[in-house]
């Protein structure tokens, strides 16, 4: 979050081009809950564990497309994440 915070920050105050930057960051850091989400189940977790980590899955990975694609929502994008 502080490097996103960084690069969006940076691409508002100082130069546009690093808003490219902010959005390649992104492609590459949500594989992190889908990786997290396989190795949870396949792992020897407790179920507890298991469904505390999909429904981390369920929070980051949609909210990144909806706010994305929904203007309006997007506007929330910096407070809920």
């Amino acid at each position: 979050m502080v490097v996103q915070t960084l690069l969006a920050g940076t691409a508002v105050f100082n130069n546009y081009a690093y808003w490219e930057y902010h959005r390649i960051f992104v492609i590459g850091f949500q594989l992190i809950p889908i990786l997290m989400l396989i190795l949870a189940f396949l792992g020897k977790l407790s179920q507890k564990i298991r469904w505390e980590v999909a429904g981390l899955f369920l929070l980051i990975v949609p909210f990144q497309y909806v706010s994305v694609h929904i203007p309006i929502i997007g506007a929330l994008h910096p407070v809920a994440l």
